[in-house]
């Protein structure tokens, strides 16, 4: 878009001091890596997560570790430099899916073969891998068994499920060697590749199952690749309702948030399309309230090595298609570290604290906004403009209503097509103001941008 400024269309936003509406909290909101090869993370990546301080990361445990390459053999080289990397990147909790698949107890390569050939050794390895990351390492808090079970291996992953109760016989059997290990951590069903119409049925009947036998189950959780915010909210809509059916203790999460998978080149990588896409998606999601969290997939960009894949996979050539010949770039950073409008997109929302309070708008299908205040009464400000049918470039009149009056730093913030080369992104605007009674000024909000204002008191 980038219309002129003088030509640009307003919009009144108001922040209402007088109305709170509970604590507003983005960090739920996090991140995943994996499935694609084994390599621990680069330092560059790892410096990068650390300075956004995420409290949540999610992996897969995929057979490319090869952690039993023989009968009684165990060998962890690989598996433990990669989750230990995970680890680093900030102390954080892992959730970990475990999609391994030992050639010794699956000796034939068949996405449709679930049954290992000795339940007992199974339950070993699995035993095994809870005790040495829950138990010795106390990296991995929650374990989910099996990903994207309703589409196998284009979902990358080396099962696939037509039968809820093939599931439930494979879910339980790998819960008990779970909990033999370490009762204390959560354990979870598959994470189900996006919102087909046969989910519902397929979980409803798999809860049945695990209701008559009194297994535990403590969180679910979907895939949703999609650029519209309001089909991450249909999806949200449709699990939270037969999870509320099951128990309203019942956890959902989306394991893979991200804009539609579709190949790109690197130039749209760095668009700011995708980072708005995103936080009106997470911002549409958080005031709905429906999920325990979501993890941006990925955290880097990464190549798919297929001698790694051959031992257990029959799609190498759909493998090397999606992450070498048609790179996606998901990554909220690139292949050397360098981060990407996504990455600043969720230092705006981590900067976001405190008490919510009422922000409404005159626009209609453009802006998305969210406003707090905090207890040494400073504001935030998050707006997103993020419409994919009439992108339009917007000035936002803001006025407070019953704000605290004194002298404040303002600052703004804006993620749109801009790269930087720094971890931290600096701010596009920097000035000393004194609020008085119903203070206003103007912020510009073009296309596909995501922007904060900090008024900081002084």
């Amino acid at each position: 878009m980038k219309t002129k400024f003088s030509q640009t269309e307003r919009r009144d936003v108001t922040i209402d001091f007088a109305k709170t509406q509970g604590p507003l909290n983005y960090r739920n909101h996090t991140f995943g890596i994996g499935g694609i090869n084994a390599l621990p993370m680069p330092e560059g990546v790892s410096n990068g997560v650390r300075n956004l301080k995420p409290r949540f990361i999610r992996i897969f445990l995929q057979e490319f570790f090869f952690i039993y390459p023989e009968t009684g053999v165990f060998d962890w080289s690989r598996m433990d430099a990669y989750v230990k990397s995970v680890y680093e990147m900030g102390g954080v909790d892992i959730m970990a899916h475990i999609t391994i698949k030992p050639n010794v107890l699956y000796p034939i390569i068949d996405e449709n073969i679930w049954q290992p050939t000795s339940v007992e050794e199974w339950q070993d390895i699995i035993t095994a891998m809870v005790q040495r990351y829950s138990v010795e390492n106390q990296y991995i808090t929650h374990w989910a068994v099996g990903n994207e079970i309703n589409i196998g291996e284009l979902g990358g992953c080396p099962y696939k499920f037509d039968s809820p109760k093939d599931y439930f016989e494979y879910y339980k059997m790998t819960v008990a060697a779970i909990t033999r290990a370490n009762p204390s951590v959560k354990i979870g069903g598959p994470a189900w590749a996006f919102v087909h119409d046969d989910a519902e049925s397929f979980y409803t009947k798999f809860f049945d199952l695990v209701k008559q036998e009194n297994i535990r189950l403590d969180f679910i959780s979907y895939n949703a690749y999609t650029d519209h915010p309001h089909e991450h909210l249909y999806a949200a809509n449709i699990f939270r309702k037969f999870g509320d059916a099951y128990s309203k203790d019942l956890e959902i999460y989306v394991t893979e948030l991200n804009v539609s998978l579709v190949p790109d080149v690197e130039e749209t990588a760095y668009m700011g399309a995708r980072s708005a896409s995103l936080a009106a998606s997470i911002m549409s999601l958080t005031d709905a309230n429906l999920l325990d969290g979501t993890f941006h997939y990925h955290i880097m960009d990464q190549a798919c090595y297929i001698d790694d894949f051959k031992p257990f996979y029959s799609k190498c050539r759909y493998m090397s298609d999606h992450w070498n010949d048609y790179p996606h770039r998901l990554g909220l950073m690139d292949w050397d570290g360098n981060p990407r409008p996504q990455y600043f997109m969720y230092q705006l929302l981590y900067k976001m604290s405190g008490e919510r309070i009422a922000a409404s708008t005159n626009d209609s299908g453009n802006l998305y906004l969210a406003a707090t205040k905090t207890t040494d009464s400073s504001t935030n400000i998050l707006i997103a403009n993020f419409n994919p049918d009439e992108p339009t470039d917007l000035t936002a009149k803001v006025q407070l209503l019953g704000n605290p009056e004194g002298r404040y730093n303002l600052k703004t913030y804006r993620v749109d097509d801009t790269r930087y080369n720094t971890i931290d992104m600096p701010p596009i605007e920097n000035r000393d103001v004194y609020m008085g009674a119903d203070f206003k000024f103007p912020i510009y909000a073009p296309a596909y941008s995501v922007v904060l204002v900090q008024l900081t008191k002084k």
